[in-house]
């Protein structure tokens, strides 16, 4: 397995990214608009997309994928939380 190329410039925000996540429903699609909605209007947050493509999260068009809608469910997101050091 290769090293992840995406990166974050606010890694004091990932908590707030996740809490987030959890808070809202997944999007068809996971855009910058969404993102912004969630309340992440920094250009910075934009990185947050390449992130969660890395993990599996989305897939290279920004549609959620199965490990997304895993996490949303609140009793496997903790499982999460401690993979990502939340």
């Amino acid at each position: 397995m290769a090293l992840p190329d995406s990166y974050t410039f606010k890694p004091g925000a990932i908590p707030a990214y996740f809490d987030a996540l959890l808070d809202a429903e997944a999007p068809e699609r996971f855009s910058i608009k969404f993102l912004e909605h969630l309340g992440f209007t920094s250009t910075n947050d934009r990185l947050l997309i390449g992130v969660l493509k890395e993990l599996g999260f989305l897939n290279a068009d920004g549609a959620p994928q199965q490990r997304y809608y895993e996490f949303l469910d609140r009793s496997r997101s903790r499982a999460y939380a401690s993979i990502l050091a939340l």
